[in-house]
């Protein structure tokens, strides 16, 4: 349907379309074409047409160090088919711990991801992480999470995965889950659930740094 303005919109699902495999694709559009759905394209020129890059939705992380001391830093970096992502850091001693900022136990990062011209199916992201000298000794357990394509987590309307949990038990508000008093095991539990509920798009990577 074309509006009185002459502007018009059409949703679509990609796959119904042709739009399967990552790349550029070109729609061309013709006025007043006497074509019907599923017929052969005209053979003339088109009026008009738009390009459009479909990416793969994916998360690849990576953490070259396998141990780091207190005070000292190390690296995150990889690339995901967001506009960012978030870094999950959980201490050994779970919620009730002091975390790799000198705070709570969980410890989250909002890392944004920017764009190589060489290779513009990949957004990628990077960051160093200072581990404060009165972080938890032990095994962290770091969470990096893509909220896909609808940028929201799960089956919930958050963007950001502080939204969802409660990292100082002071009082979260209905549907928010308290993490503070929860086991590292148990806060990665939770997220898994988060991200792997039925219907989400999103991704999520897991690995470990010793702080020693």
């Amino acid at each position: 349907m074309i509006g009185a303005d002459g502007t018009f919109s059409k949703e679509v699902r990609t796959t119904d379309v042709g739009m399967t495999v990552p790349g550029l694709v070109t729609l061309k559009a013709w006025l007043d074409c006497a074509k019907k759905p599923g017929e052969s394209p005209p053979t003339t020129s088109a009026d008009g047409s738009a390009v459009i890059l479909v990416l793969k939705t994916h998360l690849d992380a990576t953490i070259p160090n396998t141990t780091v001391a207190p005070g000292d830093s190390f690296d995150v970096f990889g690339n995901a088919s967001s506009d960012y992502v978030e870094i999950v850091l959980l201490s050994p001693d779970g919620g009730n711990g002091t975390g790799m900022d000198g705070l709570y136990g969980t410890t989250i990062y909002t890392v944004p991801t920017f764009c190589n011209s060489t290779n513009y199916f990949n957004n990628f992201f990077y960051k160093k992480l200072k581990v404060d000298s009165d972080a938890d000794n032990g095994n962290y357990t770091i969470i990096v999470l893509n909220p896909g394509r609808d940028k929201a987590y799960g089956d919930s309307s958050y963007t950001y995965i502080d939204s969802i949990l409660d990292l100082d038990g002071e009082g979260p508000e209905p549907g928010v889950t308290d993490v503070s008093n929860k086991t590292q095991e148990e806060i990665a539990a939770i997220i898994s659930d988060i991200i792997y509920a039925t219907g989400s798009d999103d991704f999520m990577w897991i690995g470990n740094i010793v702080v020693v």
